[in-house]
């Protein structure tokens, strides 16, 4: 069981990696969708269905140690739920890309900057999970630290996001405009949304281990 359970906590650190690639690939389309380079944009989009679905297979891979009897039962509906839980952040990014090369919003000049920066910050909350999971079999307090730093991250992009939506509807754009771009907004903040989801898991599977 110790070797499967080291094999699981490799594929999730795998499964992490490539997540965060999907994330990067996404936060890449938006930047080259604002800036006005729509073939550029839609080379990441493409990069970020396929890193999505890289990220699938390693979580199919781990959940089939799972079901083979790889972590206690006590832990193994948590792990799985963590791993479902960060998987759906590639799953959101797609979501982004599709929504910008589909839709094509219409981002004024003047709020670009903006989008880019919640984008950004959205993303970069994988950073702390990340570790947090790295430490979880070593350091529980460190992970407790990184779990704070996800809950602190979130907050902060919340605030981006009000300070964003009120930019927006104090524009002269019509009102479906106003509602178009907003829509994009509640797209890109999903991610963040999810980390903390993913953090709360973690932070169950702390207590669990240290019953």
């Amino acid at each position: 069981r110790k070797r499967e359970e080291s094999k699981v906590m490799d594929l999730i650190q795998k499964h992490l990696e490539k997540v965060g690639e999907s994330l990067q690939n996404m936060l890449s389309a938006m930047e080259n969708y604002l800036r006005g380079r729509i073939e550029d944009t839609e080379s990441f989009v493409l990069m970020t269905h396929n890193t999505e679905s890289e990220a699938d297979d390693i979580r199919r891979e781990i959940a089939d140690l799972l079901h083979k009897g790889a972590f206690l039962p006590l832990f193994r509906e948590d792990v799985m739920e963590l791993v479902t839980t960060v998987d759906k952040m590639a799953s959101h990014a797609e979501d982004c890309c599709d929504f910008i090369i589909i839709q094509r919003p219409e981002v004024p000049d003047a709020l670009k900057d903006d989008f880019l920066k919640v984008a950004q910050d959205s993303v970069a909350i994988l950073s702390p999970l990340h570790e947090g999971v790295a430490k979880l079999s070593e350091d529980f307090s460190m992970t407790r630290a990184k779990v704070a730093e996800v809950h602190i991250a979130e907050s902060a992009v919340d605030d981006l996001e009000r300070e964003l939506s009120r930019r927006i509807f104090s524009t002269d754009l019509t009102l479906a405009q106003k509602m178009h771009l907003n829509q994009l907004v509640d797209v890109i903040v999903d991610i963040p949304d999810i980390a903390e989801d993913a953090a709360e898991i973690l932070e169950t599977l702390i207590v669990k281990k240290q019953v």
